[in-house]
């Protein structure tokens, strides 16, 4: 894996099935009123935080290494932003899977169809 950045920024990476059900529930407006909601995990990650938590999920299920890149400089660490997930809350919409099983399904089905994918999953460089 290669990051652009040194990894040091935050973001409020979510489950891509609670965005499927965040967007399912936006287009019935019995169900969601329209407004401004906070789509998130509500716990704010590092980029290489994700980065480091894909090359542990990739070792456990495939039994091999990945290397991680990350270019040098950059801006330093800032602390992380806060962000609300509660108004999504009071119409059962909270996000209820976690960031890690996200990477664990995705990798496991990126490794079960890795013939069908091409590459960088047909023969990659991994160790």
């Amino acid at each position: 894996m290669r990051l652009q950045t040194n990894g040091l920024q935050w973001r409020h990476f979510v489950h891509i099935d609670d965005v499927c059900d965040g967007i399912i529930a936006a287009l019935d407006p019995a169900r969601l009123p329209g407004g401004l909601y906070n789509l998130a995990s509500g716990s704010p990650m590092m980029v290489r935080d994700l980065a480091v938590s894909i090359q542990d999920a990739y070792a456990k299920l495939s039994g091999k290494s990945a290397d991680l890149s990350v270019p040098l400089g950059g801006p330093g660490p800032v602390p992380a932003t806060s962000c609300s997930v509660s108004k999504l809350g009071d119409f059962s919409l909270a996000p209820s899977r976690t960031v890690q099983s996200g990477i664990e399904e995705t990798l496991a089905f990126c490794l079960a169809n890795r013939e069908q994918l091409g590459a960088p999953w047909k023969g990659s460089s991994t160790k």
